[in-house]
């Protein structure tokens, strides 16, 4: 039996990435998406920085997946700090995946719970598990 790997392209707008950023993006990717990683094509990872108009710089970063189903999975998180807005999108994008490979397996046939949806306070107020 044949291994499949996730493939991760990213691409960054208005900034350089330094490879210690492409490393903790591939790992963070890994470690969410990696239980589901058999089942995923690819993984399009785009960050931009915004400048406001106070000039503030936020970082977005945006995901696209495509499952083996060709369903495509997208995930958007916008933050000042780039590794909170890559953490967030990449949770999103786990539990995205994990609901829609559920109900995939439910329209089969094969009964399974839905997956916990991530309290929305966690997720606004940036609170991340150690």
């Amino acid at each position: 039996m044949m291994v499949k790997t996730m493939k991760i392209d990213t691409r960054a707008l208005n900034f350089t990435l330094l490879p210690e950023q492409i490393g903790f993006i591939e790992r963070r990717l890994k470690s969410t998406l990696g239980s589901n990683g058999n089942r995923i094509n690819f993984v399009e990872v785009y960050l931009t920085d915004i400048h406001s108009p106070d000039y503030a710089s936020d970082y977005r970063c945006l995901l696209r997946v495509e499952l083996e189903s060709n369903t495509m999975i997208v995930s958007e998180s916008i933050d000042s700090d780039l590794k909170l807005a890559i953490h967030r999108a990449a949770d999103r994008a786990g539990w995205k995946i994990a609901r829609c490979l559920g109900r995939q397996q439910r329209q089969t046939g094969a009964l399974l719970p839905s997956p916990p949806r991530p309290s929305e306070s966690r997720l606004r107020c940036g609170y991340l598990p150690l």
